[in-house]
């Protein structure tokens, strides 16, 4: 503003004049001084005179000493065409004007355009500067004189052009409007966001509820199969249609490949019978669409108890269902699929010695029939499909030899044909399942008088001996014969070596014949080691046939081509080019090869050798290295023989010339490690049934007597064969070039070749197969830098081997050698001349070597000879290297492979589990990685992951979706019954001295409970869980619990996990505890807790007619009970578990069978049988001859007494207790017997056709002990308890009250609507005035609130019906109907219930309703409390608790002076006359149809009069007079009839006579007919 700018000139300008006086009084000869004031009073004058009236002038602030320090004016400057065009301008002289710029400001240019308004600024801005020196205001105003003239003939010019505020205007509004189209605009796409939104919301709770639904269907889907399983679940043989079940469902392949599952077989059709066994042909019962069953074979074994003499059956047929079921999960081309089993045991008589094991074994079905079937129709079978069918055997028993079983009986009956779809015909042998039975002594192994002893393998003629892997190589070998040479050849030929004397075989099938049968079975070659052998190779006939007159075998004549040369063909020279050498040692070589047909480079290893020995223990190794088939092992691909005629001399060419045209050579000889059978039309035969048994001979073979052998008379020069093995090729980069290039320093690196070089030899090892020559050399490195273990070095053939192989074997062509290298790594156990075998735990020892070179350098030669040699004593120390935290895991893995002793280190496959070896996420999947973080809750990365998952934002969705399927509040009516039911117990609990406690809603995870827990994450990791039941948290807490605190009980919530997810399943319990600081009266406080539920059962008339009964079990004889019936400690948890749902609900013995059977828990069929065998109830005293008679002789029975003596003790407080219901031993009873190990267990049960639990407890002191150890905590604490699903009571009160059979209830409704009767409060306060509801009717309803009365205003109406029908549901006891002048003039009160109309001052109002309140409290206690119903059950019935005891008036003798107790007397009597009525109500009830003055005669009757009767039957109506005999005879039986044996033998003396169809009853007392 001008001031401003005038002060703070004048502060400068001071400073400037204050300086220019120092200048001018400093400087000598300066000029005069000007005068600027009169400059500045003339330009004003002149100023003033041009601009007259447009002049004003400006007043100044005086500055110091009065004096005015500026001279200000104000010029009014306008257009000469125009005066309204104007601005003025405000002008500030200062003290040195002209020399300085004058202060010079403008107003008026708003209304002026923008242009005019930057030529004006820009005048008063810069033409000052260039004026200075010299007066410049006229000039300045000239300038802005004309640039106001130029706006005012531009507006003349253009007068429809708006004015500037026009403009202004315009330009606001069109802002405002811009703002608004901008708002608006924004207000649409948020809408149309939040449209779109919505709309993919809901499509994501669509999905969200359509997952829901399928979930659910699923799960409905899911249990209706499960009970149509169980509706579906036969008897255990057989039902009526002859289908026989299987509890576990059985899968299995159709001929399509599909895949069926089904439960049980049928159509049995007979097939072959047999005294101890019956086979049928049956069909899968299954469903599909076009499925067609396939016909399946069933045999029936029958195994008798008598004829098992003084065996133990039971356990010998325990241990054949666990060979059964390792059978079952075989699986080989070549073996009869074996489908399922079952076992099962049928009771002939009562003796269980006298019962009968039925075994079912299902198998597919052979559609070519038998072996033996085929030989008695054709005879024998070609030379080339008995050499493949023999092939197809082998490999199945070289499977089963694997898997460590024996077969025991191998026969041509039991090997099967089978045309597959490609019409070729394969040869199964069909498992040994009867020989893993306890079959009777005359289906055993026999000799047959027709047969030579010489046929049984020797070993097996001596006492005591069993089948072993060797004797079915001796069988087979009979069944290879049979195929060559006839079925009858153990009738023509008295052994093996009589026929290979008789005929004169051929070279290779004698060699494989003589290994076959050798009587040493230590020499006798394994099923794979037979497999390699030459006779397999060629296709040499079996016999020669051409044979001189002498009948002396001619030699073998090689055949020659048509210039009598050898033939020469290579397939190698063919199809390879080689391309250099990788490795030579003595016996052969390895080159690096091209294949001419994909132009691949392999490895091919060269083996070249004269004996045919040799070349068939390195087939051995051929045939288990092309098993392998791992990315971090060499692969071998195929191998193939070649032989060279070169070397032979004319001598070996021409003794071999004549018999040239049996053994000619193929093309390519070359070696597969599977094998196609090759089939003849001819060889086919049908047969339904799978044949014989073989006979065998009864006598032994003599010791020692040796069989004589035939030499092959033919000898010739053996040419030189070469066996050539295809194996993947690897670069000559090896883990030595790793570790010599610094691999220690890399221990990432080190790690993952670790972890892949361990994976590789998990794989070889678990094919059986041993290195024995594991280094950083034959460990070879791809150009992915991934390992490859391989053997190109050769320095001896046979590196693999088996590893069942004893270390003191013999190798190829001499001992075993070593290179310089493999010194170091080879195992102490194989220098060891002590030791004769070994296992794969050589190659871990190497690899231990082979680790500790990739972390420690080792720089020089002797530095590595020094360390290894240090590092491979039995007593040794790593180096400091091994010491550091990086390495310390390193140090620990290498010092468990170095240890001397083989037990000691871990296999490869256990190294791997260990947890020791890091994974990396790039190689290793993501969900390893993860798990691996959160099962180490230490890892760094844990938390992160953590903070993760609760730090995501929530899902609208899922918000939504999180309780749709929560149940919905009940009405009023029922939350009101629940809290009534929840008044009741705590009053029978309070009645007993218990007091409420809490539980906790949140503790650790616990692994009691297998499934359906809610299990929770806090942030810091921990699992926790929410309660599933009240028993484990109040056992946690329990220490806690002050030691006055000895009953307690708490109402609470438990948690179920939601089936579909979302919010958990909740429901209400209620528990009861007694807590004990010392073992004293434990048994009473058992009794106690049991009396607690018996009166719950009394005070709720919903669970009075409902008979209900207990049962009670002890922990230790369930566990006596599971180790009879040989349940291993591991499955006994589960078993508990499934068990404790049988007999309840849907859940009978046989659905309990079916899920214990099931692959997931395992229990063999003998255990199921014995366990069924305890599946009853009954009073302790017979229970406990039944369990006594069931494990009489075992160690089991002595166990009994204890248990029982605890039983009897609360049986016997219970019936002090007068506990009515009838009292069960269940021995199998196990609900929640993993809290109450060691003690008593017991249910509530009711008792009807389908059981259901309505209470369980025990005592659960070992649950205490598990969280408070003694040592701990001191003295140990006990409790028991029971919990009560109270939701299930309330549902029952509920349908109770509601009078499902309301024609039964109607007469018992005012019984129960007393203190049962629901109210929400007693008065409701209405008016059909509005404002005077809400102004007199609040004053009403505040003054019934003072005195203590419950009531509620009511919502607006217009009449007395429309309060009623609104308000009908809820109870209220009376209406107040409030007025304008009901204050003065009283109120209207209405009894609902009777329909009476009241009118009451308002100032006695309170006072009237609270003595009808408290008359109508009156009348529903006594109708609720002191009057029994008329339809409870004579077992079920028992006074309810009595609020008021009766009147007992004394009426003493006059002669007696003695004095009396009177309080005595009255206690007593009232003692004994509730007894009498406890006596009274134990009576029957006779519910009859009849009029009431019937009835009244009836009263009337005595049954010892019979006159009485007689007139009452005679006096009737015709119509009655036979009902009214019914009844007479029918009260006659119940006089006669006994009570309960377990309430003495004494008849009835009373009964009950119910009318039903009035509801009236009377007492009939019969006492006087029993005493005739």
């Amino acid at each position: 503003m001008p001031h401003k700018h005038k002060k703070s000139n004048v502060h400068k300008n001071g400073a400037l004049k204050v300086e220019q006086k120092d200048i001018l009084s400093d400087t000598p000869g300066a000029l005069p001084a000007t005068n600027y004031k009169e400059i500045h009073k003339n330009e004003a004058d002149a100023l003033r005179s041009i601009y007259s009236t447009d002049f004003d002038d400006v007043e100044v602030r005086e500055a110091a000493w009065h004096q005015a320090s500026e001279v200000s004016f104000k010029l009014c400057l306008r257009a000469s065409s125009d005066p309204d065009v104007r601005v003025d301008l405000f002008v500030s002289l200062p003290a040195t004007y002209p020399k300085t710029v004058p202060n010079l400001a403008i107003k008026g240019l708003d209304d002026l355009r923008k242009g005019a308004k930057s030529r004006i600024m820009d005048v008063i801005e810069t033409k000052p500067k260039t004026l200075l020196g010299s007066e410049m205001i006229y000039e300045l105003a000239l300038s802005i004189q004309n640039i106001l003239e130029d706006v005012a003939l531009s507006q003349a010019e253009d007068k429809d052009i708006p004015s500037l505020e026009e403009e202004r205007i315009v330009q606001e509004a069109a802002a405002i409007q811009q703002a608004e189209e901008r708002k608006k605009e924004e207000l649409r796409k948020q809408e149309q966001a939040a449209a779109e939104e919505e709309k993919a919301l809901q499509i994501l709770l669509e999905s969200k509820i359509k997952q829901k639904q399928r979930a659910k269907e699923q799960f409905s889907r899911r249990r209706s199969k499960g009970m149509l399983e169980g509706v579906e679940s036969l008897s255990p043989s057989e039902d009526s249609s002859g289908a026989v079940s299987f509890e576990p469902p059985l899968v299995m392949n159709d001929s399509n490949g599909r895949l069926i599952n089904f439960r049980s077989v049928v159509g049995k059709m007979l097939i072959g019978s047999s005294p101890h066994k019956e086979t049928f042909t049956v069909r899968p019962r299954a469903s599909g669409d076009g499925f067609r069953a396939p016909l399946l074979v069933l045999k029936e074994l029958f195994l008798r108890e008598k004829d098992a003499g003084h065996r133990d059956l039971r356990q010998e047929i325990r241990s054949c269902e666990e060979k059964l079921e390792i059978l079952k999960r075989l699986r080989h081309p070549n073996l009869v699929d074996f489908i399922g089993f079952k076992i099962y045991r049928s009771l002939d008589t009562e003796a269980s010695h006298e019962s009968t094991w039925h075994i079912y074994t299902l198998f597919e079905y052979a559609n070519k029939g038998s072996l033996s079937e085929l030989l008695d129709i054709v005879g024998s079978v070609a030379d080339n499909t008995t050499r493949a069918w023999m092939i197809q055997l082998l490999e199945a028993v070289e499977f089963y030899h694997r898997h460590g079983i024996v077969h025991g009986n191998v026969h041509s009956g039991r090997v099967l044909l089978f045309r597959n779809r490609s019409s070729s015909t394969v040869v199964k042998l069909l498992s040994g399942v009867e020989e893993s039975l306890p079959v009777p002594s005359g289906a055993k192994r026999t000799l047959a008088s027709s047969q030579s002893p010489f046929w049984i393998p020797p070993e097996l003629t001596q006492e005591g001996s069993s089948p072993s892997t060797k004797t079915d190589v001796w069988d087979l070998g009979i069944v290879f014969l049979q195929m060559s040479f006839g079925k009858d050849v153990m009738q023509r030929y008295t052994s093996a070596n009589a026929l290979m004397n008789a005929i004169d075989l051929s070279t290779p099938l004698e060699e494989i014949l003589r290994e076959i049968f050798k009587p040493d079975p230590k020499k006798r070659p394994t099923a794979f080691q037979i497999k390699p052998f030459e006779f397999f190779r060629s296709d040499a006939p079996f016999v020669d046939v051409s044979v001189a007159s002498n009948s002396q075998p001619l030699q073998r004549q090689t055949r020659l081509d048509s210039h009598g040369v050898l033939p020469s063909f290579s397939r190698y020279g063919q199809d390879f080019d080689e391309a250099g050498r990788l490795g030579k040692g003595g016996f052969g070589q390895v080159v690096k090869a091209r294949n001419k047909l994909d132009g691949g480079f392999y490895a091919i290893k060269k083996i070249s050798s004269k004996s045919g020995i040799a070349l068939k223990h390195t087939l051995s190794e051929i045939m288990l290295l092309s098993r392998l088939n791992h990315p971090y092992v060499v692969r071998y691909f195929t191998a193939w023989l070649e032989r060279d005629y070169s070397t032979a001399d004319e001598e070996a060419v021409s003794s071999t010339e004549e018999n040239s045209h049996h053994s000619g050579e193929r093309r390519y000889p070359e070696i597969e490690f599977g094998y196609d059978s090759d089939e003849q039309a001819d060889a086919e035969a049908d047969s339904e049934q799978f044949g014989n048994q073989r006979q065998q001979s009864s006598s032994k073979a003599d010791e020692g007597q040796n069989i004589e052998r035939r030499t092959s008379g033919s000898s010739f020069q053996q040419v030189t064969t070469t066996l050539y093995i295809q194996m993947e090729y690897c670069e000559k980069h090896t883990l030595r070039d790793l570790i010599r290039n610094g691999l220690h320093d890399d221990i990432e690196s080190s790690w993952r070749l670790f972890r892949q070089i361990l994976d590789g030899l998990s794989h070889i090892h678990s094919h059986g197969i041993i290195h024995r020559d594991l280094k950083p050399d034959n460990i070879f490195i791809d150009i992915a830098n991934n390992p490859r273990i391989g053997d190109f070095g050769l320095a001896t053939t046979g590196q693999f081997t088996t590893a069942f192989r004893s270390s003191n074997t013999t190798d190829i062509g001499g001992e075993y050698t070593r290179s310089i290298g493999t010194t170091y790594y080879v195992a102490p156990e194989m220098k060891s001349v002590s030791v004769d075998h070994y296992n794969e735990k050589v190659d871990m020892y190497s690899f231990g070597i082979i680790f500790f070179e990739m972390c420690h350098p080792l720089k020089t030669a002797m530095e590595r000879d020094h360390t290894l040699k240090a590092v491979r004593e039995k007593v040794h120390t790593l180096p400091a290297t091994f010491e550091l935290p990086e390495k310390a895991v390193q140090g620990e893995i290498i010092e468990s492979l170095l240890s001397h002793r083989p037990s000691e280190r871990p296999t490869a496959a256990e190294l791997l589990q260990s947890g020791k070896i890091p994974l990396q996420v790039e190689e290793e999947m993501f969900r390893k990685a993860i798990m691996g973080i959160l099962s180490d809750p230490n890892s760094p990365d844990y938390k992160k992951i953590l903070s993760a998952i609760f730090s995501q934002r929530p899902r609208k969705f899922e918000d939504i979706a999180w309780d749709m399927d929560s149940r919905r509040t009940p009405p009023v009516s029922e939350v009101l019954l629940h809290s009534l039911v929840k008044e009741k117990l705590t009053s029978i609990f309070r009645k007993h001295g218990a007091v409420e406690t809490t539980r906790s809603l949140l503790f650790p995870r616990s692994e009691h409970y297998p499934s359906g827990v809610v299990r929770l994450l806090d942030p810091a990791g921990n699992l926790v869980q929410l309660p599933y039941d009240l028993t484990l948290p109040n056992a946690r807490s329990i220490s806690r619990l002050d030691s006055s605190i000895e009953k307690t009980f708490t109402f609470g919530t438990v948690y179920r996990e939601s089936i579909h997810g979302g919010a958990p399943r909740c429901h209400q319990e209620v528990d009861f505890d007694m807590i004990s600081h010392n073992t004293l009266d434990l048994t009473l406080k058992e009794a106690e807790v049991m009396k607690v539920m018996d009166e719950i059962l009394n005070e709720f008339p919903s669970l009075r007619s409902v008979p209900m009964c207990f049962h009670i079990n002890h922990s230790d004889l369930l566990d006596a009970i599971m180790a009879f019936c040989r349940i291993s400690p591991q499955q006994k948890p589960v078993v508990k578990e499934i068990l404790s749902k049988l007999n309840v609900g849907p859940y009978t013995m046989q659905k309990i069978r079916s899920e214990l059977r099931s692959p997931t828990v395992g229990i063999a069929s003998t255990s199921i049988d014995d366990l069924s065998r305890f599946d009853f109830r009954d009073s302790p005293d017979k229970a406990l001859k039944r369990l006594l008679a069931i494990m009489e002789g075992t160690e089991y029975a002595d166990r009994l007494a204890p248990i029982f003596a605890r039983l009897n003790a609360v049986v016997s407080y219970l019936k002090g207790f007068h506990v009515k219901r009838k009292i069960y031993v269940n021995p199998l009873s196990s609900l929640n017997d993993k809290f109450f190990r060691g003690s008593i267990l017991f249910q509530c049960v009711s008792d009807t056709k389908r059981r259901d639990v309505f209470a369980a407890g025990g005592r659960y002191d070992s649950l205490i002990q598990e969280f408070h150890p003694k040592v701990l905590y001191g003295t140990q604490r006990h409790a028991v308890g029971f919990n009560l699903g109270w939701e299930k009571l309330c549902l029952s009160m509920s349908n109770h009250l509601k009078g499902s059979n309301k024609a039964f209830l109607k007469h018992a409704e005012a019984e129960i609507s007393g203190i049962w009767r629901s109210r929400r409060c007693d008065v409701l306060v209405a008016s059909f005035d509005a404002t005077v509801l809400r102004t007199v009717g609040v004053g009403v309803i505040q003054e019934l609130w003072a005195h203590g009365i419950s009531a509620e205003l009511s919502v607006d109406t217009s009449s007395l019906e429309e309060i009623l029908s609104r308000y009908r549901n809820d109870s209220h006891s009376w209406v107040v109907i409030v007025k304008q002048d009901s204050m003065e003039r009283g109120l209207k009160v209405k009894n609902i219930s009777t329909k009476e109309e009241f009118e009451v001052r308002s100032s006695e109002l309170a006072g009237w309703l609270r003595g009808e309140i408290g008359a109508r409290n009156q009348r529903e206690h006594q109708t609720g409390t002191g009057k029994p119903l008329k339809h409870l059950n004579h077992q079920e019935c028992s006074f309810s608790t009595r609020e008021k005891d009766p009147d007992v008036r004394i009426l003493t003798a006059l002669h007696r002076n003695k004095k009396t107790n009177r309080r005595n007397i009255i206690e007593t009597a009232i003692r004994e006359s509730r007894n009498v009525m406890d006596r009274a109500l134990e009576g029957p009830i006779a519910a009859i149809d009849t009029r009431d003055e019937v009835l009244e005669v009836l009263r009337h009757t005595r049954l010892s009069d019979a006159d009485s009767w007689r007139a009452v039957i005679q006096n009737g109506p015709l119509t009655e007079r036979k009902y009214m005999a019914q009844l007479h005879e029918l009260l006659n039986d119940l006089a006669n009839e006994r009570r309960d044996p377990q309430d003495g033998k004494e008849n009835y003396r009373n009964a009950f006579i119910y009318n039903y169809r009035t509801g009236s009853c009377i007492y009939y007392d019969l006492s006087r007919s029993n005493e005739k």
